[in-house]
């Protein structure tokens, strides 16, 4: 019976934790190695924590070992405001009655803004039903080079294109990442941009595309579609992945998949900023 189980504790991740998350990471995502749990946990490990909020999430403990996990990555938006992205719950079948209390005292907390941008359809309703709201409905795939050129503009991967820019530290962490960290200049300040590689199903053969995890505002992506397309083009990507409907002169459709994004709290992120997130910092 999936039943409730007496001596199960809820209590915060620590560091002696990790092998044991890791292992039942791996009973509840079958189809992701090792190697995928051990970074992400370990990139959670060096990010600065913020003042008591935990510095990898919650688990439930049935005295021997975990059997319950909610990852949870706590930061600061760019206004100072605290917000936490919920990521990969699993639980063991025999302790599924006590899921619900993996999270339910950290949702509590007025201030902090919580996200789920991973949330698979069956469990959109619980997720609504735990007061999150979808602030993006959609994801769309679109093909920079076959809109309207844009404006011309210079596109850099090299660091030293972000000195001196407000989102520096933002673009150093991401490209740590793994993620491809971008400049677009034309006229005026460069604008910042981090893309993501995923893999987009088309047939029996998966595209290669990008994910847009952080612009300044997803109208500088049908700005400069041109610039960056060619850009895109020549490292073998053929399209870009970004939240909402297809930005306006731009190519494209929705892609359905695990399309919403859900945000919970006072600051919700706007459309086009996922940094720090699990997109980022566990990688596709």
């Amino acid at each position: 019976m999936n039943g409730f189980r007496p001596g199960v504790r809820r209590r915060e991740i620590r560091d002696a934790d990790l092998a044991g998350v890791t292992e039942l990471l791996r009973r509840g995502f079958s189809h992701r190695p090792r190697a995928f749990w051990e970074r992400g946990l370990r990139r959670m490990g060096e990010r600065p924590a913020v003042d008591g909020c935990p510095r990898y999430g919650f688990l439930l403990d049935d005295g021997s070992r975990p059997v319950g996990v909610a990852l949870m990555l706590f930061g600061r938006d760019g206004a100072g405001h605290v917000r936490c992205n919920l990521s990969s719950w699993t639980v063991d079948p025999a302790f599924r009655a006590q899921a619900p209390f993996l999270v339910a005292s950290a949702l509590k907390r007025p201030e902090v803004t919580f996200t789920n941008i991973s949330a698979a359809p069956h469990t959109w309703p619980t997720i609504e039903a735990q007061g999150f709201r979808a602030y993006s409905e959609r994801r769309s795939l679109v093909l920079p080079l076959l809109g309207p050129a844009g404006e011309r503009a210079r596109v850099s991967a090299d660091p030293a294109s972000w000195r001196g820019l407000p989102e520096a530290t933002l673009l150093d962490d991401h490209r740590g990442y793994g993620c491809t960290c971008l400049t677009v200049e034309a006229e005026g300040p460069p604008c910042p941009l981090v893309l993501a590689p995923v893999r987009v199903r088309a047939g029996r053969y998966p595209l290669p595309v990008l994910q847009v995890v952080f612009c300044r505002d997803i109208a500088d992506v049908s700005r400069y579609a041109g610039a960056i397309g060619r850009w895109m083009t020549r490292r073998g990507a053929v399209g870009l992945l970004v939240d909402g409907g297809v930005p306006g002169g731009l190519v494209g459709g929705p892609w359905i998949r695990r399309g919403r994004r859900y945000a919970r709290g006072p600051h919700p992120p706007r459309i086009g900023d996922l940094s720090y997130t699990e997109l980022a910092i566990f990688g596709p």
